[in-house]
């Protein structure tokens, strides 16, 4: 008899245990457009909008890295340094695609999130940013004068117009195939959503 009832009640439990099924909009993530964009054609992009001064995206940064490193082929990962119209924050985008240019990016990608969340070190214009990175080993006068350079500029105002496109007020923001913006509750579920919708897109685009 105690065998039977327990049988039940676990019966009862599976059975009537919330099941979350596939991602729902406006509850999972939200569309952005009706039409995907097209930058990476025949890829599903995913992009994360982060800020090298958000608390957040720092705690987001080693998850996203690693979860980007397992994604598919036909997955392209972009990250996307932006504002949001917070000044220190557009000096530190500006630092973020100077590294890039000048090829030093790889080399202090996770130092600079340290530098700011860990050590509290106040990087918030030209002048401080390049004197950090002069004691990073790496020349200053030349991170100087590519902060300040055509290149720079044109992908620093190019990263804003991309997230004033993409709808995006906070960050991390992260955007599947152009066209779904993940709504997660922690890191983990966002990455989670974000797995969920590159299948959707993946779908959408065998359909074609």
């Amino acid at each position: 008899m105690f065998l039977r009832r327990s049988i039940f009640a676990l019966v009862f439990l599976v059975v009537c245990a919330p099941v979350r099924g596939d991602v729902v909009a406006n509850r999972d993530f939200k569309v952005l457009r009706s039409v995907p964009r097209s930058d990476s054609p025949g890829k599903i992009e995913v992009i994360e909008y982060f800020s090298y001064g958000c608390p957040h995206c720092f705690d987001l940064h080693p998850l996203i890295i690693e979860w980007s490193a397992k994604l598919a082929k036909d997955v392209v990962f972009r990250r996307v340094a932006v504002s949001i119209g917070h000044r220190s924050w557009a000096e530190l985008a500006r630092a973020y695609y100077t590294l890039e240019g000048t090829g030093n990016l790889a080399r202090l990608d996770d130092a600079l999130f340290d530098a700011v969340h860990k050590e509290r070190l106040r990087l918030t214009d030209k002048s401080s940013i390049s004197e950090w990175v002069g004691k990073q080993g790496i020349d200053a006068g030349e991170f100087a004068a590519a902060y300040s350079g055509f290149s720079v500029n044109t992908k620093v105002s190019g990263a804003e117009q991309t997230a004033l496109n993409d709808r995006v007020n906070a960050l991390p923001t992260v955007v599947v195939a152009g066209k779904f913006a993940v709504l997660g509750r922690t890191h983990e579920d966002t990455l989670r959503i974000a797995d969920e919708l590159i299948a959707k897109a993946r779908a959408e685009l065998a359909q074609r």
